[in-house]
């Protein structure tokens, strides 16, 4: 199996963006932006092929050849859990700025960033880690996930 390391790197930049762009815009337009690249992630997580990014990238980014793709061989699963992750925790997110709890709402999205960028930069994926540790304690059936 391989996984295209330039895709996720361009969802990991999208993603910091709209969130970034969320919280500077706020209100209304934030809250809308929050919701939708929550509801993108987890998108993404459930059906690879569909998520917006990921079209969004192969559609356009790679048509007009403003990257390349950069196939490495590795487990999909893992990044896949990682956007659920991402997904749910701006989900949570969501439901706080809409309750009212604005401060609750962005420290989660700035938390995300913080892991999105972390991933982005240093290479490291909290989420893929948490996958790893799951599947060798025997909570996540890999070979599930991986399919």
């Amino acid at each position: 199996m391989t996984v295209d390391t330039n895709a996720l790197r361009f969802n990991q930049a999208t993603l910091t963006l709209l969130i970034i762009m969320a919280f500077v815009v706020g209100g209304t337009v934030g809250l809308i932006i929050v919701a939708a690249t929550a509801a993108s992630l987890l998108v993404a997580a459930a059906f690879p092929k569909a998520g917006p990014f990921g079209l969004v990238y192969r559609n356009l980014v790679l048509r007009f050849g403003w990257m390349s793709p950069q196939p490495e061989p590795d487990d999909p699963a893992p990044h896949r859990f990682a956007q659920l992750l991402g997904g749910a925790v701006l989900a949570i997110a969501t439901v706080a700025l809409v309750t009212g709890l604005a401060f609750v709402g962005w420290v989660l999205g700035w938390l995300v960033i913080a892991l999105a960028l972390t991933n982005l930069f240093l290479g490291f994926c909290l989420g893929c880690f948490l996958f790893l540790q799951l599947a060798r304690a025997g909570i996540i059936n890999r070979s599930v996930e991986a399919s």
